[in-house]
């Protein structure tokens, strides 16, 4: 079925889906190879992935709170999307309503100016990597300098921008030296053949994963430990009682040597250890240990 659906040039993209699932059609979605994409907010986080026509499925998301109507910036943000430059002169948006209220909402949301774009920018390793594939040093510090979140604050404060500048983009820099210590960039800041592949782990914490496969951390667990440490990586939301107790030690340790590598660059500390502090109750055991019962 989904071999029929590349063919025909249609893709579905949204969160639950393998990174690798992702990964591939965002790669035919920049070689204009997708005429109709499936779009959820995913679709609206900043990916530049034009396709032919754009599907919305529903016009409601789900959040922590329960489910919401979509804001009529995701909506333009997604909408946005469609028609391939230099390929379609025109683009084609479709929206599927259940019902007339979904309709009149639709039509709310195409005539509805888009809410204030706030920046929560944030330098992390996996951007830093992504800049300099396409920039350079030099180039990708500029664009650092140009971001949104220096200009929206530029608008409230000319001497806390100064401040913030130097700031991200001293961040930056020694984000940088931890990735050429690493071997994720040459000498000349070109990427490494681990920096190459390092570039599609677009997580908060792409450095402690990248560097527990690196490390062949990975390699000799049972596949129900290995769903337990993954899941002890990403730390997502824990059950509130341990089911068990696993050695996550190896873990732990690449931890608190991460966080105390960029202690000593003096940067934003990433909170690599955060989750494992606490022993068997801790954050990452509780996480690892429930989903290696399931």
């Amino acid at each position: 079925f989904s071999r029929t659906l590349v063919d025909a040039g249609v893709a579905p993209h949204h969160a639950g889906h393998l990174t690798a699932w992702k990964i591939a059609v965002e790669r035919m979605l920049a070689k204009g190879l997708v005429k109709v994409v499936f779009a959820t907010t995913t679709l609206a986080a900043g990916l530049d992935v034009p396709a032919r026509t754009v599907v919305l499925p529903t016009l409601f998301v789900g959040d922590r709170e329960g489910e919401r109507p979509i804001t009529a910036l995701e909506f333009h943000q997604m909408t946005g999307r469609a028609g391939r430059r230099g390929i379609d002169r025109i683009g084609f948006v479709l929206v599927l309503p259940y019902t007339p209220r979904d309709l009149r909402f639709a039509r709310e949301l195409t005539e509805s100016e888009p809410e204030e774009l706030l920046s929560a920018f944030r330098v992390r390793y996996y951007q830093v990597l992504n800049l300099l594939a396409r920039h350079g040093l030099e180039e990708s510090l500029r664009v650092v300098d140009r971001s949104l979140a220096l200009y929206q604050l530029s608008r409230r404060s000319r001497k806390r921008t100064r401040m913030v500048r130097r700031k991200l983009i001293s961040e930056f820099k020694n984000r940088v030296e931890i990735l050429r210590e690493f071997g994720y960039l040459t000498p000349d800041m070109e990427l490494t053949d681990d920096g190459r592949w390092a570039l599609i782990i677009r997580h908060e914490r792409s450095l402690f994963i990248c560097e527990a496969v690196r490390r062949g951390m990975l390699d000799a667990l049972s596949p129900e430990l290995l769903a337990g440490w993954a899941a002890a990586m990403v730390a997502e939301r824990a059950p509130h009682r341990p089911t068990t107790k696993l050695n996550l030690a190896p873990l732990r340790n690449l931890a608190f040597e991460l966080d105390a590598l960029e202690k000593r660059y003096r940067i934003e500390p990433s909170g690599f250890g955060e989750p494992f502090r606490g022993g068997r109750r801790s954050k990452a055991n509780l996480m690892a240990a429930a989903v290696y019962r399931w």
